[in-house]
């Protein structure tokens, strides 16, 4: 079993990047989500175009699983501010 983790500075993507951020380099099994330092709610994409996960801190959902088989993740952060860093934690 391996885990990764992947940390991105997302204060400058209000959209999702052409390239994605984060390519894990085995078939996942599970993916963790977590909106970090002062980011209210962020989005993560599995095709760089559609919403598949939305973290909202304000909610107390600072950070969502989901059991799927990604290679790719875009992220981008929903409300605009400093410092705002998205962590995903990925296991085989």
């Amino acid at each position: 079993m391996s885990i990764t983790t992947f940390s991105v500075d997302v204060t400058a993507q209000a959209t999702y990047p052409a390239t994605a951020q984060i390519i894990v380099p085995y078939q996942t099994r599970t993916l963790a989500f977590f909106a970090q330092n002062s980011l209210r709610d962020a989005f993560f994409s599995f095709d760089g175009v559609n919403d598949a996960v939305h973290v909202d801190a304000t909610n107390s959902s600072a950070g969502v699983s989901v059991s799927q088989h990604i290679l790719r993740v875009w992220a981008r952060r929903g409300a605009a501010g400093a410092g705002n860093t998205v962590q995903v934690i990925v296991e085989d």
